[in-house]
């Protein structure tokens, strides 16, 4: 999962709220076209994928966070994990500027909440890394 800071009104108030400096996160894919990120935001209309380098520059500063679980889910000789895969069932729902927890539409958050109980990460750790 990659976090971030963004300076909308969205990111803003989301800060406020919960002491964090991440206000937007996202989920790596490894693609022959070079590595991309799963999100939903207001921005894209709801889920979407963009390339890394442009999810890193809509960041604040350009400064972002990756994080991984300990343990490797990845099937033998795949670059991507189930998670990243599952997050292909929400692709192209819109954004869900009302915060419901229902199918019809997702935000981010939301978004890394559904696709990693599906894919079965758990909170048995994460590791990660601030750039």
């Amino acid at each position: 999962m990659i976090f971030q800071q963004r300076d909308s009104l969205e990111g803003r108030a989301l800060g406020l709220a919960t002491g964090s400096t991440y206000t937007h996160v996202g989920i790596i894919r490894i693609t022959g076209g070079g590595p991309y990120v799963m999100q939903s935001s207001a921005e894209t209309g709801g889920v979407e994928e963009v390339s890394l380098d442009e999810f890193i520059n809509i960041g604040v500063n350009q400064k972002f966070a990756i994080y991984v679980t300990k343990k490797d889910y990845r099937p033998a000789g795949q670059l991507n994990s189930p998670a990243s895969l599952a997050a292909y069932d929400y692709y192209h729902l819109p954004y869900d500027f009302f915060y419901k927890q229902d199918s019809r539409a997702i935000y981010s958050a939301e978004l890394i909440s559904r696709f990693s109980r599906i894919s079965a990460i758990r909170s048995e750790g994460c590791a990660g890394s601030e750039i």
